[in-house]
């Protein structure tokens, strides 16, 4: 994600094989690396998950990257914002509330 995108007003639910993870954005693992980074004036807000990762889930062996940008207002059982399983790296002007 990067430039001024942005996402807004999203929910994940448990349903049936459906986790609840990851209101926003959920990254699963796949063979050697998965990732998914934040930069520049990007946003997630006001995003919710039953489960765990109100904006971002991300399973073991992944990594989240945010070197700008904004994930403000959301809400989870656990990790209200972000639940990381694997590894994340914030470096720059982030701000996660």
């Amino acid at each position: 994600m990067k430039g001024t995108s942005s996402i807004t007003n999203c929910h994940a639910t448990k349903n049936g094989n459906w986790s609840g993870n990851g209101g926003a954005v959920y990254v699963r693992y796949y063979e050697k690396s998965s990732q998914f980074t934040m930069s520049d004036e990007t946003k997630i807000e006001n995003c919710s998950a039953e489960a765990n990762g109100g904006a971002v889930f991300l399973e073991a062996n992944c990594t989240f990257g945010m070197t700008g940008g904004e994930i403000s207002g959301s809400g989870a059982t656990n990790g209200g914002a972000v639940y990381v399983a694997g590894k994340m790296t914030l470096s720059g002007t982030d701000t996660v509330y």
